[in-house]
């Protein structure tokens, strides 16, 4: 498989990198999710959390080593130890079984996406009136968005009803072409990617704020410790003290 092909080769990188940094490197989880993650036009992986994590862990005297996988694969691979870090993770029970969570940081509101035409004959205020209502909601599999989208998918009726794909690139051409209604999205990430996609004048943010658990780093259980877990938070509590971070998000709330 492509994604057991790249974990080999970067195994075999990593003798390198762990030279440059005193034995010391990770791996970490990233694909195309801008601003957070995403391929510059030189080749290079950049983004919020790209950056962030790698100036964390520089400060650490660590490298860091970037695999592409989608989210479901990423967490399985996180549980079995295989893969060190994934970023943006909603820390849960049961994430809590197999990752540790560092202090989550700068977050960006979790909001419901709807076509401009499709919503104006709409009245909802709250996540929770969509039950019921018909609207056709798509997700991502294996993302979770927080309480009020959980008690939505408790109920079966519901869930059986709700589009799940693995890519938010998808969902957006679906809501675009009318085939669901609406889609929750990270405000940040949902601008960016409407302007790249030329959507941003006919998908529109409904207003209604998801309510979810400030997403975190998490990493592996079976391959990082609590002691480099609190290394990582003084680290990214360095980096607010000087500034860092901000200009971090600076360079990338701009696109």
């Amino acid at each position: 498989m492509r994604w057991r092909n790249c974990l080999l080769l970067l195994t075999a990188l990593a003798f390198t990198g762990a030279a440059a940094a005193g034995g010391c490197v990770k791996t970490m989880r990233w694909n195309d999710d801008p601003p957070f993650s995403m391929r510059a036009p030189d080749g290079s992986i950049v983004g919020v959390h790209v950056d962030q994590v790698r100036e964390a862990l520089r400060r650490m005297d660590c490298a860091v080593e970037l695999v592409e996988m989608p989210w479901a694969r990423a967490l399985t691979e996180l549980e079995a130890g295989r893969l060190d870090i994934v970023t943006g993770a909603l820390r849960t029970a049961d994430r809590e079984r197999y990752a540790w969570f560092a202090v989550p940081g700068p977050q960006s509101r979790n909001l419901l996406w709807v076509r401009l035409e499709a919503w104006k004959a709409r009245r909802f205020t709250r996540l929770q009136q969509l039950h019921g209502s018909g609207f056709r909601l798509g997700a991502q599999i294996g993302v979770r968005y927080g309480e009020d989208y959980d008690e939505l998918m408790s109920d079966p009726a519901f869930a059986a009803g709700v589009r799940q794909v693995s890519t938010r690139r998808n969902l957006w051409q679906m809501l675009a072409a009318g085939r669901i209604d609406g889609l929750i999205a990270d405000e940040m990430t949902a601008r960016t990617e409407l302007a790249q996609l030329g959507l941003k004048d006919r998908i529109v943010n409904s207003g209604i704020v998801v309510r979810h658990s400030p997403a975190a780093t998490a990493f592996s259980r079976k391959s990082t410790s609590q002691e480099f877990v609190d290394r990582f938070n003084r680290a990214n509590d360095s980096m607010i003290r000087d500034g860092s971070l901000d200009e971090i998000l600076r360079r990338y709330d701009a696109q």
